[in-house]
């Protein structure tokens, strides 16, 4: 099976197609393909909500990331994190990248 990282860009507030990536991720993850959203810019917003697109996500076997740079410069802390999200470098999208996963951008 095939690696994604779907980066996960925009909120729902300011595009309506914003939760396009924990859709489509837990369609693979439901074929069996091993899946992370990686949540970036105004996207983290979304990692602080019980979003049904994020819990039906993280359900299917999503790994749900946010990035810590994103989240700092919008005065997020970890601690209001949704309890499925984790903080984590943008390092992770470049180690990815280099290992070969197949990385959509939306």
């Amino acid at each position: 099976m095939d690696h994604y990282v779907l980066i996960a860009s925009r909120n729902d507030r300011e595009a309506r197609d914003a939760n396009y990536c924990f859709e489509l991720g837990a369609k693979l993850a439901s074929k069996g393909h091993t899946v992370a959203v990686f949540m970036v810019q105004n996207g983290v917003l979304t990692a602080c909500e019980d979003k049904p697109e994020l819990l039906a996500a993280r359900d299917a076997g999503v790994m749900l990331l946010a990035d810590s740079f994103s989240l700092r410069e919008r005065g997020i802390s970890a601690a209001r994190l949704n309890e499925s999200v984790l903080s984590t470098a943008l390092d992770f999208v470049v180690d990815r990248l280099a290992a070969g996963d197949k990385v959509i951008w939306h």
